[in-house]
């Protein structure tokens, strides 16, 4: 449960990790259990409930400064024409080949 106090301004404390991922889980049938979680899926559940927050109150939005923008070059084979898209992103993932991983153990 929230512990108002822990809400008021000031507090020397700050968000203790539990009451954060309690607000940010709510309603979420993965985040608001507390079984062990996927740190990638975490992290995009909260951007996205950054995002719907930021909706309610026009002001600048945070979120804008995690983000990012990656263009896809796609090329048919049959014809070689070349086409770019680009798209949103916040995380970049990077294909390591297993053979190449240090941290099999």
């Amino acid at each position: 449960s929230i512990n108002p106090e822990d809400l008021k301004p000031g507090h020397e404390n700050g968000i203790r990790p539990v009451l954060l991922k309690s607000i940010i889980g709510a309603g979420h049938p993965e985040f608001s259990s507390s079984r062990q979680q996927d740190a990638h899926e975490y992290f995009l559940h909260l951007i996205s409930f950054l995002e719907r927050e930021e909706r309610k109150t026009p002001s600048v939005l945070c979120t804008d400064e995690m983000c990012f923008e990656v263009e896809d070059r796609i090329q048919c084979n049959a014809t070689q024409q070349v086409m770019y898209k680009t798209r949103k992103d916040y995380c970049l993932s990077l294909p390591i080949p297993l053979h190449k991983a240090t941290n099999l153990e």
